[in-house]
């Protein structure tokens, strides 16, 4: 009796979908809704693919400045066409945006857009589910790249090493050299009425 008693006093329950789009669980007429968590609607058309940013792989940031490996993996100055290019060798797909830049690195412009998951969850690459994984494993192929072990002559200018933020090392290009050559001093003529 008494158990059948409990049952009737419980309130009844239903789901209701709020103004966002997820569930709520609210008492039988109540107005108050108490929010219950539910999983999260899934987004149309969202891009499953993961971002990785130069500046995450870079020996010379700290991870304050935005590394994410470790310093016994990360390199020296690693590009976006670099990482693209180890992608294309692990068969993942990937995408360069070369106009994207990091809030913490402004003077870098370009990020990668990488697969890693396909459809179905799992892993294009065995071995590679992560992007820390995936990341580590860049680290470990970039220094294999061909310009890497054959580099060439001429060193590539940054807008840090333009600014004096990061010291050069070693002689400057002729053409920034040419740029911030003091102007050379011109002739003074007669000074003067003229005849």
């Amino acid at each position: 009796m008494e158990a059948a008693l409990r049952e009737t006093s419980q309130p009844v329950m239903q789901m209701v979908e709020d103004d966002d789009g997820g569930a709520v669980e609210v008492a039988a007429g109540e107005t108050s809704m108490a929010r219950v968590p539910s999983a999260p609607a899934p987004r149309i058309g969202a891009d499953r693919r993961r971002i990785i940013y130069p500046l995450y792989l870079d020996r010379s940031k700290s991870v304050q400045q935005g590394r994410k490996v470790s310093m016994a993996v990360a390199v020296e100055e690693p590009t976006a066409q670099e990482i693209h290019e180890v992608c294309a060798e692990l068969n993942i797909k990937s995408e360069v945006e070369q106009m994207k830049q990091h809030t913490r690195d402004w003077g870098v412009f370009g990020r990668v857009r990488v697969e890693i998951l396909d459809d179905d969850g799992k892993p294009v690459v065995p071995g590679i589910a992560t992007r820390r994984q995936l990341m580590t494993e860049i680290c470990r192929r970039i220094p294999q790249l061909k310009h890497r072990v054959d580099p060439p002559k001429e060193k590539r200018v940054t807008i840090q090493h333009q600014l004096g933020i990061v010291p050069w090392v070693g002689p400057l290009p002729a053409a920034v050299q040419a740029a911030i050559a003091p102007p050379q001093p011109q002739k003074a003529g007669k000074k003067g009425k003229k005849k």
